[in-house]
Parts: C-alpha cells; structure tokens; sequence
C-alpha cells in the first residue's frame, strides 16, 4: 500500500464498514490500517444491518453491534477461550440459537467439538482417503465424459458445480439423486454471507433443511442397524457405528 493509500485509510478507518460493498471489493488497505492501529475494532450496525440479521430464523436475540478481531495474538487468544467466544453461538455477527446436543463440528466447543473430531480423525485417515480416490476419480471422468466431446465448455457450470455434491452423497452414502438439492442448498448457504434479507432467510433454511435431511438418515441408519440388517460401509454408517457405543 503507498502513503497515499495508508493516509486514505487513515481518514476512512472511523467509517468502515465491512457491510460496504465497495470496501468489500478491496478491503486489503483497511485490514493494514486495522492491523497497525485497531486490532480489535468495533463496528455498529445500521438499522437495515439490524433488520437484515435479525430477519434470520436461526437469530437468537437482536444484534446491534460486533466486534472483528484482526491481530494474530487476538485471534489465538479469542480461539482458545472457549467460555466467552463459544462457537455454538455460529460464525456470523448474528448470535444464532444454540444447537442441541452441543453442536458440530465449527459449532461446537469442547469436550463435544474434540470428540467430533477425533471420530473423523479415525475414519479419514490417509489410508481411509486413498481408497477413496479411485472412485472419485470415476466420478470425475463421468462428468467430463459428459462434455468432452463438444471440445469446450463452461467448467464451473458442467463440472464444479456437480463434482462436490456427488462425492459429497457418495462418501456419506445419501442417495445420488439428490446431489441437485445438494446443490441448491450449498448455494444458499454461501449467497446468504453478506447477502440481502431475502438470501439470509434462504440460507438459514437450507441449514434446516439440511439438518433435517440427514437426521432422517441417520435414523433410518440406526433402525436398520438394530434390526440386525448390514447398511453399507459408508462414512455414515462408521460415524454412527463410532459415536454409538450400542452398536
């Protein structure tokens, strides 16, 4: 950045607002400036922010302020104290209902979060994602047998758009014919960062939508499991196998 640029930066630190799309397109002199003055800064919302983040079905009280944390120090320390930054409150400024059962993964605080992790520690160990790769490399074949004989094509529309949900549905075995619901709800999920109040309603109802999808499988799973039947050897078959005892 040059000394213009930082002086700039300087004048406009008091008003950034990291909800400012122009800022958003080129907020690199604004994060220096951050980093050398306000490694904690706090940001108010306006109204609108406000409306936007509560209109959220998943927003557990009204947000009127955050704070954004830029240091290196500062993230470490704020990572590690699980007791005042708890993740089950999500990733966003909004402070989301907390999950049941002490949440997943990125929303989830220990003992459930180290758990959850060691699991998937055991199951995708690097012999478990090499045998994997033969069959994901079947699937990418596939989709690009479905276009390469045109000699050209939009890659992200024919391929990356398809590729992640059908591994996606094929390592935790849900059926592949929904890899487009797979799709859509991906789709909402990032549109709804920074996006408007519509996408944020969007987004959050996919999490729900998913969430659903799968505790019904993992149901399915179970019963079939207490019946005595075989399910397949699937991540989702392990993973239940693994954090329950019972089976």
């Amino acid at each position: 950045m040059t000394r213009r640029e930082a002086s700039a930066a300087d004048d406009n630190v008091l008003t950034y607002d990291p909800y400012d799309p122009a800022i958003r397109a080129d907020p690199y002199p604004y994060f220096e400036h951050l980093h050398r003055t306000c490694p904690v800064h706090h940001h108010v919302l306006t109204e609108t922010d406000r409306v936007t983040l509560l209109d959220n079905p998943l927003a557990a009280e009204p947000t009127l302020d955050f704070y954004e944390v830029v240091s290196y120090e500062g993230v470490c320390a704020l990572v590690q104290d699980h007791a005042t930054f708890s993740s089950t409150r999500g990733s966003g400024p909004e402070r989301s209902l907390v999950p049941p059962n002490g949440g997943v993964l990125n929303n989830a605080d220990p003992p459930h979060h180290k758990r959850q992790r060691q699991i998937l520690a055991q199951l995708l160990n690097p012999r478990a994602v090499n045998a994997m790769e033969p069959r994901i490399r079947q699937i990418a074949n596939e989709l690009v047998d479905t276009f390469v004989a045109d000699g050209e094509g939009d890659l992200v529309e024919l391929f990356t758009r398809h590729f992640p949900g059908l591994v996606f549905s094929e390592i935790l075995g849900a059926d592949p014919g929904d890899v487009e619901i797979f799709e859509r709800w991906a789709s909402a999920v990032i549109d709804a960062f920074g996006g408007t109040a519509a996408q944020a309603r969007e987004g959050a109802t996919a999490i729900v939508e998913m969430a659903g999808y799968f505790m019904r499988l993992v149901e399915q799973r179970r019963a079939s499991i207490a019946s005595g039947q075989s399910p397949p050897r699937d991540l989702l078959t392990l993973l239940i196998e693994a954090s329950d005892p019972q089976t």
